[in-house]
């Protein structure tokens, strides 16, 4: 009985059967690390972008505008730090504002402290209340010569309430109120504040600023 060699073509279609599937699998291995690493960097950008309004440390500055029994105009700054984040924080602020005054020169300068508490309205929108304490040093130079100066030390106490708004992972604007009682001499338009009388005086304070961010 003769022996019959397989043909050519069988033996190159067999080995293939065998082959192709082994080929598929080392590619596969070789393919999936690129794969992954090319897509694991859109990972870490998202993780490291955070808002302005996570950040625990900030410095300021606005425009104020003083409304009451007399109004004025100037320009103040402000520190503040989240001690627990969204929870409690302090702030340090200090402004000066220029006050008509029909027969001086006024300018008050006003420097106090809070406790704020913020309230995450968005995830770059927040609103920040607070209460605390404040000092007031007012002075009236005389326009004429030889006119008496009047300058008067009024304490105090404020509540607050302002709007931020996180333009970028950095910087913040915002826009506040706060409102003040004073306890000191008088300093309204309509008294004569050289005679020294101990009241207690309301007033209104508006800001508009922005504030650079930083910290973790």
């Amino acid at each position: 009985m003769s022996h019959i060699s397989p043909r050519p073509a069988g033996i190159v279609a067999h080995a293939a059967t065998r082959i192709l599937p082994i080929f598929v699998l080392v590619c596969g291995a070789l393919l999936s690390p690129a794969a992954t690493a090319t897509a694991t960097p859109s990972q870490p950008v998202a993780a490291t972008t955070r808002a302005a309004l996570d950040r625990s440390w900030s410095v300021g500055a606005y425009g104020t505008s003083w409304h009451g029994a007399y109004g004025g105009y100037g320009t103040g700054a402000v520190l503040r730090w989240e001690v627990w984040p969204r929870w409690l924080g302090v702030e340090v602020f200090a402004n000066r504002a220029t006050v008509d005054w029909p027969d001086g020169a006024r300018a008050d300068d006003v420097g106090g402290f809070a406790l704020t508490t913020p309230f995450r309205l968005h995830s770059r929108l927040a609103l920040r209340l607070g209460a605390g304490f404040c000092a007031m040093i007012s002075r009236i130079e005389p326009t004429f010569w030889g006119g008496p100066r009047n300058d008067a030390v009024l304490l105090g106490a404020h509540a607050d309430a302002g709007m931020h708004w996180a333009a970028s992972a950095w910087v913040t604007l915002f826009v506040q109120a706060r409102g003040f009682l004073y306890e000191g001499p008088d300093r309204r338009l309509r008294t004569q504040t050289a005679q020294g009388q101990l009241r207690f005086q309301p007033g209104l304070q508006a800001d508009a600023g922005l504030s650079f961010h930083f910290g973790g």
